[in-house]
């Protein structure tokens, strides 16, 4: 049913907790998780603190959600961007693409990116934990592509050096995603480029470690 401005209840209902999405970020913003309660995040969004709890059981809830749904545009095209360079491994903007998509994602809304890194070291916090999980989700994925484009993982130590090869692409490309928000990189193609070199330069040497060790 449509109210008299030609909105539905659903599409009203959803317009009310991306508000409360959006006022629970600038909290975060301006005071830190620390601050962050039903009442400051209603005040900001300008409405009744009884509205929250139609959408949201508690601030956690409200948290999870916030992490889930900035999160996930990103995955989804880096996802997409990863997929296509496996099944076409030679051809190199495909490759670069998979560098470039979560770099172009994480700028277009820093805010995910800021969130992550400010939270990810909280033991003490649910926003840490999620922070904690989506680098953890990103890690992974990152190990199935180098196992897909030749990394051994028969090997305990193998499986283990593919962990750490692909934390240091996933930090790197935050480090100079941070770097071009703040200006000091514009140029994404010269942050892929570095990236496409780290990349190069570790894959094939640990092709040949892992031949080495069996």
């Amino acid at each position: 049913m449509a109210d008299g401005a030609g909105i539905t209840r659903r599409e009203a209902k959803a317009v009310t907790r991306a508000r409360l999405l959006e006022a629970a970020l600038l909290v975060l913003d301006d005071v830190g998780e620390g601050g962050l309660t039903t009442t400051s995040v209603t005040r900001a969004a300008g409405m009744a603190q009884s509205s929250f709890y139609v959408h949201f059981t508690d601030m956690d809830d409200l948290l999870h959600n916030l992490v889930d749904e900035l999160s996930a545009e990103r995955r989804r095209r880096t996802r997409a961007a990863r997929s296509r360079s496996r099944h076409d491994p030679e051809h190199q903007d495909r490759l670069r693409d998979t560098f470039r998509v979560p770099v172009h994602a994480f700028a277009s809304d820093p805010r995910l990116l800021h969130l992550m890194v400010r939270s990810r070291s909280d033991r003490s916090t649910p926003l840490g934990k999620w922070s904690r999980r989506l680098h953890e989700e990103s890690r992974a994925g990152m190990v199935e592509d180098l196992y897909a484009v030749g990394m051994p993982n028969d090997t305990e130590r193998a499986r283990r050096t593919a962990e750490m090869v692909a934390e240091g692409i996933n930090t790197l490309t935050e480090c100079l995603t941070l770097g071009h928000l703040e200006g000091r990189y514009p140029d994404v193609e010269e942050i892929v480029d570095v990236l496409v070199a780290f990349s190069d330069c570790y894959v094939p040497l640990l092709r040949r470690a892992g031949s080495g060790h069996r």
